[in-house]
């Protein structure tokens, strides 16, 4: 994918419009949850508090980094982090296996060059094999989801 990277900037010259948009804008979103532990089960579900609603630009590339650690309550299975818009979309997902009482990281990265421009709402569903997972939140392990704008593409 083609990038608009800036150019060398000479001593005297001007900086124009164009090319200040060429700059990251930087966090456009953060949802954080660190307390409580979510249930999450075989049926796909929004995370509670996990979305980020901002105002998408045309033509950018947006980071989006999400934070989670889970404990699977019950049987072996995968857990799976999700990151979805509003009309469950689904975007990104990251699976892990743990058997029952062990943890497992679900954090990924992912870069998005397709959002419409305007209001857009990005967020974190989860998602068993089968059982239950708890996908932890507190103070020392927060749960997660920031949205970067990296710049045009």
């Amino acid at each position: 994918m083609p990038v608009s990277p800036n150019d060398a900037f000479v001593s005297g010259q001007v900086l124009t419009a164009a090319e200040c948009n060429n700059f990251p804008f930087g966090v456009v979103g953060v949802a954080q949850r660190t307390t409580g532990t979510l249930t999450v089960t075989t049926s796909q579900a929004d995370l509670t508090g996990m979305s980020v609603t901002f105002t998408a630009l045309a033509n950018r590339i947006y980071k989006i980094s999400a934070l989670c650690t889970a404990q699977k309550l019950t049987t072996e299975t995968w857990s799976a982090l999700i990151l979805a818009n509003a009309a469950n979309t689904i975007l990104a997902t990251t699976y892990a296996t743990a058997p029952a009482n062990e943890y497992v990281n679900l954090s990924f990265s992912t870069y998005q060059t397709g959002l419409a421009a305007g209001s857009t709402t990005l967020k974190l569903r989860g998602l068993v094999g089968s059982g239950t997972a708890g996908y932890l939140a507190s103070a020392t392990e927060p749960l997660q989801l920031i949205i970067e704008d990296m710049g045009p593409f």
